[in-house]
């Protein structure tokens, strides 16, 4: 599956909720017989108004924990970060910073092992959906 497959996946989704399941909540009937203004909204997304700072503010939010492999590495979010072999088979935790752009990984302990620039994390690829 890529990206498009996927999209279409979503957009059928949404489409079956808004207007094939009636819900408690709008008293047995459709989201869109309830709010027929549902059908009207066509706010699409605009690559203009994409910020980069936004996905960062979001990924700084959350902490990731991963076992590093044998061969030092963790994989996070689809790419692979080195974090030496000295770190096999330690549990360390992953956390974005948004100061230095850097993927900051951590043992139990709190110590800083390593920080490393993220992969892939681009507004071209952000836009494109490029992994």
């Amino acid at each position: 599956m890529d990206y498009l497959d996927l999209q279409d996946k979503l957009n059928q989704a949404v489409i079956d909720q808004r207007e094939n399941y009636p819900t408690r909540v709008c008293n047995g009937l459709t989201r869109t017989q309830t709010y027929p203004e549902l059908l009207n909204n066509k706010v699409r997304f605009d690559s203009a108004d994409f910020k980069l700072n936004r996905i960062y503010t979001l990924l700084r939010k959350g902490k990731w924990i991963r076992k590093v492999s044998d061969r030092g590495s963790i994989i996070l979010f689809g790419k692979y970060y080195q974090l030496g072999a000295k770190n096999k088979g330690k549990r360390i935790t992953a956390k974005f910073s948004s100061t230095q752009i850097t993927w900051d990984f951590f043992d139990t302990k709190g110590t800083l092992l390593k920080s490393l620039k993220p992969k892939g994390i681009t507004k071209y690829n952000l836009i494109n959906g490029i992994k």
